[in-house]
């Protein structure tokens, strides 16, 4: 079945377990936060241990686009660090794999991630997003996070200063993004948003205030489209990265009729698999090491 409607879980309640999802990278482990059932796309933590390495890889059978939360991996010549990001297409030839000092990645595949020695006909330049180092500049000084979305029917007032927004990805054909966010400690956003299309979170690093409760640094939710959600805010300065799926974001704003809670109890949505984690409590504080 596609996949189901998760708001929220914490992804350090879920156990590692050995390898991938779909098989392949033996000696990492990994935390499966969704999977879709019919196509086999997933987005999965990834935890490479130190001296990790995986040699005779030509490339991988499906799209993987991942940011490095801790620690550092190279792909083929290509070092990635901390907060760095990339999308390398299904066929793009990357070589071998390794991570000398131990990694913990959070990864976005389009189909099951198999790993194949043999080379590749092809793959889609279009798509790839070699290296962004988003720690690199800052995310601007001004709010653009809505600046290309068509907002429809009446904006509310809505806090604009202490966000920023820097775009990764715009899927050429379907117009899917991914975009990092940011947010200042104590913004309230206040307000009932609507989407036209899949929403996808993983929350990098702070605290969201939210109706289902307050989500801490391992956050994650996937959002099926046209629903309302919010209102939320900020506890802790935040870093996001958000993914769209059926094009690119664009948002109908509703004023709530009541005022924003602060402090609510943990409540998620959650499918059956995962609705256990409703009542388990998650370790503390985490920072991805």
């Amino acid at each position: 079945m596609p996949r189901p409607h998760i708001e929220y879980i914490q992804a350090q309640a879920l156990p590692w377990q050995k390898g991938l999802y779909a098989g392949d990278r033996p000696g990492a482990l990994s935390r499966t936060l969704s999977v879709d059932d019919v196509s086999g796309a997933a987005s999965v933590l990834i935890k490479y241990p130190p001296g990790w390495r995986w040699d005779g890889v030509d490339h991988v059978a499906a799209d993987e686009e991942f940011l490095v939360l801790s620690g550092a991996i190279a792909i083929g010549a290509r070092d990635y660090r901390r907060y760095d990001y990339g999308l390398l297409p299904a066929g793009y030839p990357r070589g071998a794999m390794s991570s000398a000092t131990g990694a913990i990645v959070v990864a976005f595949f389009s189909a099951p991630p198999l790993m194949r020695t043999s080379r590749a006909n092809a793959y889609d330049e279009r798509k790839l997003v070699l290296h962004v180092a988003t720690t690199a500049s800052d995310y601007g000084s001004r709010w653009n996070s809505y600046d290309a979305d068509a907002v429809r029917g009446a904006k509310p007032a809505l806090n604009i200063n202490g966000i920023s927004k820097k775009l990764l990805r715009h899927d050429p054909d379907t117009g899917d993004q991914t975009w990092a966010l940011g947010a200042v400690a104590g913004w309230p956003g206040g307000v009932i948003e609507i989407h036209p299309v899949v929403e996808e979170m993983y929350l990098v690093s702070g605290e969201i205030i939210s109706p289902m409760g307050n989500m801490q640094t391992g956050a994650y939710f996937w959002r099926p489209p046209h629903l309302r959600h919010g209102p939320f805010g900020t506890g802790k300065p935040t870093i996001h990265l958000f993914r769209t799926e059926g094009g690119p974001l664009s948002t109908v704003f509703e004023r709530p009729a009541t005022p924003m809670e602060w402090r609510v109890p943990y409540s998620p949505i959650l499918p059956p698999h995962l609705a256990h984690l409703a009542n388990t409590p998650w370790p503390g504080p985490w920072t991805h090491e």
